[in-house]
């Protein structure tokens, strides 16, 4: 079997005694269960550490039995077929299934004596494909010139569209490195689907040998205070261990915060692999990957949103003049040189608390068009929770070109930033 993939095991009994058989019951052992058992009950390992172990035992068993569409009981002399799903796990080289059967008649107890029939399964999992290296990156497309239609390579196209987004703000980039350690080439396929948005995939073919990496455009999220404040559970009702390691208030909220925002990550992208021109198939687990505090601030929505308009003033037939917005095209506003407009700056406040609000606006390039005033340390002013205040600048292009402008706001008196927006300006006589 190939890591990650699915098989099944049909096993066929049968009822060679004079009674019925009106209890059947399947469990399974397999090599991987007792190291990362003892590991659990050493308690050498984290909190996260240990949820992703009992992830590992109790989401992807080696062995499954799902009972409610398997036969209930055997009459005597007669067959049935038991069906089992065998899970390819890197580790594992031999399991045991366990059938436990017997006759409870029409008095029913709560307890009763079964026998057990032992079936042992060798298994061979060759490792075929693994990923390593995630990481979450801010969303910061390299522009590249226009191809003629005739040399537009489908698959470049295909990337080129993937990473069109509507506000780059509002995204960031989730990439991973797949390397191909076997000797026959796979097709990795990696879907997201997040609320709110199309679902996106990205495929790509990897050699033998070879190592190739997958970037797709993640939606950044906000997870609630009382969601990221909730404790690590654990998937198993087994004794408390508890760790060894130290694990100070601090560090265990910040533990909890990147937990909670790792699983809303794994939750939103999933992979698989097959075999080009065979049936072969599977999943492709990214587990082993941590999520690092920098990852995760990417990740994360600014706790202000900001976006930029571009206003321009248009008269009406009284001759008075009213300013409307320029709409977008493909991320851009398209503006005329020597006109009167306006940069407008929104911010709303996400969080559950009132911020004093500072705005400063970078320009590329600086010259070719005036503003009136500063375009640092613009006063927003006390935003309330859960509402938002607009900040226009006056500004006049006096020349064509391409124009980028960066709106950053930040809580007054802290250096960071909380919130950024983009405006991408092309003036041009129209």
């Amino acid at each position: 079997m190939y890591d990650g993939e699915s098989t099944t095991i049909r096993l066929t009994v049968e009822n060679v005694s004079a009674l019925p058989i009106d209890f059947l019951k399947l469990t399974f052992d397999d090599s991987t269960i007792a190291p990362m058992q003892q590991l659990l009950n050493e308690g050498e390992l984290t909190v996260a550490e240990t949820y992703e172990a009992e992830y590992d035992l109790q989401r992807r068993p080696v062995f499954q039995w799902k009972s409610k569409d398997e036969p209930t009981e055997v009459r005597s002399g007669q067959k049935a077929v038991l069906t089992v799903s065998c899970l390819g796990k890197i580790g594992c080289i031999s399991g045991t299934v366990q059938i436990a059967y017997a006759h409870i008649g029409t008095d029913s107890t709560e307890s009763f004596y079964t026998r057990q029939i032992l079936y042992p399964v060798l298994v061979t999992v060759n490792q075929t494909l693994e990923c390593s290296s995630m990481d979450i990156l801010p969303f910061s497309p390299i522009p590249t010139p226009p191809i003629d239609e005739e040399d537009f390579d489908v698959d470049e196209k295909s990337r080129r569209n993937l990473l069109e987004v509507d506000s780059e703000s509002d995204w960031c980039l989730f990439t991973v490195d797949v390397r191909n350690s076997y000797t026959l080439p796979f097709e990795v396929h990696f879907e997201r689907q997040q609320e709110g948005t199309e679902a996106v995939s990205c495929s790509r073919l990897v050699p033998p040998g070879s190592t190739s990496r997958i970037t797709l455009p993640l939606r950044r999220i906000s997870l609630p205070v009382e969601h990221i404040s909730r404790p690590i559970p654990s998937l198993t009702d087994r004794q408390f261990v508890v760790s060894k390691a130290p694990v100070g208030n601090t560090n265990q909220s910040v533990q909890q915060e990147l937990f909670w925002y790792r699983e809303e990550l794994f939750n939103s992208i999933t992979a698989r692999w097959k075999e080009p021109g065979g049936s072969r198939h599977g999943e492709l687990s990214l587990r082993k990957q941590r999520l690092t505090a920098p990852m995760m601030e990417n990740l994360k929505t600014d706790p202000v949103h900001v976006s930029v308009t571009l206003l321009q003033q248009i008269e009406d037939s009284e001759g008075s003049f009213e300013e409307k917005p320029i709409p977008t095209i493909n991320g851009k506003v398209y503006a005329q040189p020597t006109q009167f407009h306006t940069i407008r700056c929104n911010a709303f406040n996400a969080t559950a608390e009132s911020k004093v609000l500072v705005l400063s606006i970078a320009a590329n390039p600086l010259e070719y068009f005036h503003v009136e005033g500063n375009l640092t340390d613009i006063p927003i002013g006390r935003v309330e929770s859960k509402t938002s205040k607009e900040v226009g600048v006056p500004i006049c292009f006096v020349a064509e070109g391409q124009f980028e402008f960066v709106a950053e706001v930040r809580v007054l008196g802290e250096p960071a930033r909380s919130g950024e927006g983009e405006l991408k300006v092309i003036v041009r006589e129209l």
